[in-house]
């Protein structure tokens, strides 16, 4: 019998043992064979064996389920019912690996500390690593199939407070939570260095969410783009870089990027649909669901599957009125909203 993490509780999963369990039938040792089935126990927190055998694929197509990796250190008790090898109770909690529908290899492991460490290992070699520490502390690393780190996020539990406090962002604005995170992670700031001012209304250009984005991602500086409009000097240039070797940001189809044209929610929708995809976030979504809105069908084709990401979960919202308007305007404090949103998807 053993205990999973919270991810496996309730499931039935396959386990490749390493080495043949062997046993004792009818006087005769025997090998059973490396993959043991478990399912869950009545008390809804443990799993208990259920069957043995050889062949993994009849076993998977018997019972249906996932393959999990579990490598556990051994308590020093014997298994019982005069088998060998195995899975044992352990002191320390299992690493657990299950293969989801994309092919993807995700690892789940906890150490004696507590920090749990999420690896998504893609098809293409690429991976994504999210650490939790026990007092919820996150870091995330996306690396290259070549090696190379593209993001490296660092969410503390405690974001801290801004250190200078906005004087145009009244107490108990619906935004004021999400400025105050967002310019206490240091991804954005205020619109004047003679006073702490934060500009709620102004709308926001393309190149500065490039920006934001680059900064939260810790991307690396030096990386060019081919769009003709985005000069090697503009001071959002390694940001584009950055965004447009990431597959953030597309551009236009004139190859240009429009870095100061204003940012609409529809095309703030498809850069962070994409970001959160970069990230290893599933960004699977259903069209229809823009079909709740009266103006739904107003999105852009090429913006559907982004919009629709972005209402599922929540990171963009209605107007009020049953009202989507994907191609207004999207002000600072907006910008700040939907950013922290996505932040509590990560977390």
């Amino acid at each position: 019998m053993m205990q999973l993490d919270e991810a496996f509780r309730g499931e039935s999963f396959i386990t490749d043992l390493g080495t043949p369990v062997t046993a004792t039938v009818d006087g005769e040792e025997k090998k059973l064979g490396r993959y043991a089935v478990f399912a869950p126990c009545q008390d809804g927190e443990h799993h208990q064996p259920v069957e043995v055998g050889r062949s993994l694929k009849r076993l998977q197509k018997k019972y249906g389920t996932c393959v999990v990796s579990v490598t556990a250190k051994d308590s020093g008790g014997g298994s019982g019912g005069g088998s060998s090898g195995g899975s044992s109770s352990s002191s320390k909690r299992p690493s657990q690996t299950i293969t989801d529908a994309n092919g993807n290899k995700i690892t789940t492991k906890t150490d004696s500390k507590g920090t749990k460490t999420v690896t998504m290992e893609a098809v293409d070699g690429g991976k994504v690593e999210t650490v939790t520490t026990k007092n919820g502390d996150v870091t995330l690393t996306v690396i290259t199939p070549k090696g190379e780190k593209q993001v490296e996020i660092k969410l503390p539990a405690t974001v801290p407070a801004p250190e200078e406090k906005f004087t145009d962002v009244p107490k108990g604005h619906w935004a004021e939570s999400a400025i105050n995170t967002m310019a206490g992670l240091g991804v954005v700031g205020g619109v004047s260095q003679e006073a702490a001012i934060f500009d709620m209304t102004s709308p926001v250009t393309r190149g500065s969410v490039a920006v934001i984005l680059f900064r939260f991602s810790n991307g690396a500086v030096g990386m060019t783009s081919d769009f003709v409009d985005v000069e090697n000097d503009a001071w959002y240039a390694d940001a584009v870089g950055w965004a447009a070797d990431t597959g953030v940001v597309t551009g236009y189809s004139n190859n240009t990027f429009g870095p100061k044209d204003t940012i609409t929610r529809q095309q703030m929708a498809v850069m962070l649909s994409r970001f959160a995809r970069l990230i290893g976030i599933d960004t699977s979504a259903e069209k229809a669901a823009l079909m709740q809105f009266s103006d739904g069908a107003d999105t852009g084709i090429w913006a559907m599957d982004g919009v629709a990401w972005c209402v599922k979960t929540g990171i963009l919202q209605g107007k009020g009125g049953n009202v989507l308007d994907p191609t207004a305007q999207v002000s600072r404090a907006e910008i700040a909203v939907m950013f922290n949103r996505l932040i509590t998807l990560i977390k």
